[in-house]
């Protein structure tokens, strides 16, 4: 079943900046070439076995404070659920910043920003009465 609605990728905060609409198309396949990018490979011709490690990813220490930032409580009681958008979030950020041919593993706060919106669907605070994820595309 594919769902119709976009996600904001980038929320405006400056009057130069615009928002970034990602399709559900565009970000499956981003997901699922990070996803693979992050893993590397092993593969083995005439009984030679090459092994290729995965594209370098940013220190957790990056990663981990922005994405708690951004979530804030809204996986509370879901450890599983958090894990798995962070997860998620990191395969995206990779397929992004291969698209662009960045593969160094330096930080990018934007493109990490569009990743954990896309994982999640977007976080709104309702009325300052706590953190709710978005359902994907609103």
């Amino acid at each position: 079943m594919e769902k119709s609605g976009n996600v904001i990728g980038n929320e405006g905060v400056w009057w130069w900046s615009s928002d970034l609409t990602v399709t559900p198309d565009d970000a499956a396949k981003t997901i699922i070439e990070g996803a693979n990018a992050r893993v590397g490979g092993t593969t083995n011709v005439n009984g030679v076995e090459n092994k290729t490690r995965g594209i370098e990813m940013p220190k957790e220490t990056d990663l981990r404070p922005e994405f708690v930032d951004k979530v804030g409580k809204a996986f509370a009681g879901g450890a599983e659920g958090a894990a798995q958008a962070y997860e998620v979030a990191k395969d995206y950020y990779v397929g992004i910043m291969a698209r662009k041919g960045n593969v160094s593993g330096e930080y990018d706060k934007d493109t990490w920003t569009q990743a954990i919106n896309v994982a999640t669907g977007g976080v709104y605070n309702y009325k300052s009465q706590g953190d709710v994820l978005l359902p994907w595309g609103m």
